[in-house]
Parts: structure tokens; sequence; C-alpha cells
């Protein structure tokens, strides 16, 4: 199913890609990408409420060798549910 905002979306931007030479659709995309993520620096740390683990379920931090990742990663891409995708 299509949703409304997918065909008006993609009829402004077949007439806008047409109408507007290519600088100035590449200087105004540029523009909204840095505000979008200058956005972002006003957001405020979260709070961290109830994110407790206890401390009998807590793993120690064990560094592992290139090998072992690599093994690791070898396994989830062969995994059944990996596959389907």
């Amino acid at each position: 199913m299509l949703h409304m905002s997918g065909v008006i979306g993609n009829l402004m931007a077949a007439y806008v890609i047409s109408s507007v030479k290519q600088s100035t659709f590449y200087i105004v995309m540029t523009s909204l990408c840095l505000l979008a993520s200058l956005f972002f620096l006003l957001l405020r740390v979260p709070l961290k409420e109830g994110l407790t683990v206890p401390e009998e379920l807590e793993e120690p931090e064990v560094p592992q060798s290139v090998k072992q990742d690599i093994k690791e990663t070898w396994n989830l891409l062969i995994s059944p549910r990996m596959l389907l995708l």
C-alpha cells in the first residue's frame, strides 16, 4: 500500500529536480543536511533511569582476539536467521 506522503514526495521531487538548476539543488540539499546534523547538537543527554544491571549478571569485559571476532562474525553470517536476509 502506497502512502499519500510517498506520492506527494515523488511528485514534488519530480517538479523540483526538473525546474531547478543542479547547483541550486545541491546547495539546498547540503544546507538541509547540515541543519539536520546541527539539530542533534541541541538534544539533551538522556536520563539513565531504571537501567541498572544487577552485579551478578554483569560479565567482566574480556578482550577478544581478531581471529575470534572474525570467527564470530562468520558464524553470524551463516546462521539460518541471517541467511533469510
